[in-house]
Formats: structure tokens, sequence, C-alpha cells
């Protein structure tokens, strides 16, 4: 995707940014936002999470530890440190 700066909109545009107040000014850039989150909404595939927590959950399938066995040698290490 390229920006086009010489179309006639965006001159225009330029031409009235400084004309307009700040509040204007982040109203315009909050309906450019909302505006780019439509667009790119619906060019984006959805994630299947099921998926990558499997896969996520396949790569470290040979760590034997647990996070709870974690914590728990952790607190160990603190005990022993007092």
């Amino acid at each position: 995707m390229s920006i086009h700066p010489k179309t006639q909109p965006y001159k225009k545009i330029l031409q009235l940014l400084p004309r307009l107040s700040a509040e204007e000014q982040l109203g315009l850039i909050s309906k450019i936002i909302l505006n780019l989150r439509k667009n790119l909404s619906t060019k984006l595939k959805p994630v299947n999470h099921t998926s990558v927590v499997t896969t996520v959950k396949g790569k470290y399938a040979n760590i034997g530890t647990s996070s709870e066995r974690f914590a728990q040698r952790k607190q160990e290490e603190i005990e022993l440190e007092k």
C-alpha cells in the first residue's frame, strides 16, 4: 500500500489542518484510526487460538517441569535465604 500525497483530498486536508483546533485535530485522528481499524479488520485473517496454543504446548512438551513445581522450588529457595 502506498500513500499518494498528490491526490486532491490529501492536499485539501493538509491545507485545512492548520486551521483546525487541537480538539478538532484529535477528533480527526480518532476518525482516521477508527476507519483504519475497520478497513484492516476486514482484510486480516482470524486467528485460530486453539492451534496457536497447541503449537506452543507442543514446542515445550519435552520440558519436564510445571509452573506449579517451579513456583514451589522458588519458594524453597526463598525460605533457604531467610
